[in-house]
């Protein structure tokens, strides 16, 4: 049976992936400024960051239409449908695609398609995309994929070390973090992503390094007590660390799969420059 997978541009593609024909990626807008920037992938993290600095004001984004969404669906009706949106606390893709989904289905009823809430974003939505397609190999049916996928959303962990702050706390997407902590004594929050999509801090370091460290020994030990092994690892202008963190987890995991993906447009504005997000 033939599949195709629909993400929105909040969730993140690895290399091998961008050009892959079973995936479609639907772009938000970043509004940074007086400028509107489609987030096609076409303008780069340096760009992205560059324009960020220099605007006084914080960038916005905006989700796709429902119309947006139902054109892609169209094109693939006839093939199982699995909708990837980024949480739906921090977005309104999830309502679009549910939207686009009840029309498609007056129009072709017949037709297998399932958006998922992923409650992530960035590399949590990569995480899922990757899941889906194994699946698929295996010749899993449309209901087993969707139940498994919706279990691992519940299962799945989120997890964030980001050096600059700015964007999450101008947007009010952080809870408890005040910004002096940060700026004043050099500490560096931990962050996770809740059961419900929302981003709260989990731990803190004093620097970056301490931060990456104590971060990378936190995932180490989650993953080896909950026998994971699938991992995915955006960063943000920062790939030497990706590799380094890549690295530490294959030597001490041997069984674990690694993959690392560049923050699209929407990832790079919440995660800043010189930011990892891991999900597993």
């Amino acid at each position: 049976m033939k599949y195709h997978i629909i993400m929105d541009s909040v969730g993140d593609l690895t290399e091998e992936l961008e050009n892959f024909p079973k995936i479609t990626r639907i772009p938000l807008q970043i509004h940074i400024g007086n400028d509107t920037i489609t987030d096609d992938g076409k303008i780069s993290q340096e760009e992205i960051l560059e324009q960020i600095k220099s605007s006084k004001e914080a960038p916005k984004s905006s989700c796709p239409s429902p119309q947006l969404f139902y054109d892609h669906f169209q094109r693939h009706w006839f093939e199982r449908l699995y909708v990837i949106a980024g949480s739906s606390k921090l977005t309104g893709s999830y309502n679009s695609a549910k939207l686009a989904e009840r029309m498609l289905k007056e129009t072709y009823p017949a037709t297998q398609i399932h958006v998922f809430d992923s409650k992530t974003g960035c590399a949590g939505q990569t995480l899922l995309l990757y899941l889906i397609m194994k699946l698929e190999q295996e010749d899993h049916s449309f209901e087993s994929i969707v139940g498994r996928i919706e279990q691992m959303i519940e299962k799945q962990e989120t997890r964030f070390v980001l050096e600059d702050l700015s964007f999450l706390q101008k947007n009010g997407r952080l809870t408890g973090i005040k910004s002096f902590v940060v700026e004043a004594l050099h500490i560096v929050p931990l962050l996770k992503a809740t059961e419900e999509g929302e981003i709260i801090q989990a731990g803190m370091a004093r620097g970056i390094q301490r931060a990456l460290q104590k971060f990378e020994d936190y995932i180490v030990d989650e993953i080896r007590n909950t026998r994971k092994y699938f991992v995915i690892i955006s960063h943000c202008n920062c790939i030497e660390r990706a590799k380094q963190m890549q690295e530490r987890l294959e030597r001490a995991i041997p069984y674990i799969e690694v993959k690392i993906a560049k923050t699209g447009g929407i990832s790079t504005l919440y995660a800043g420059d010189g930011g990892l997000v891991v999900s597993y």
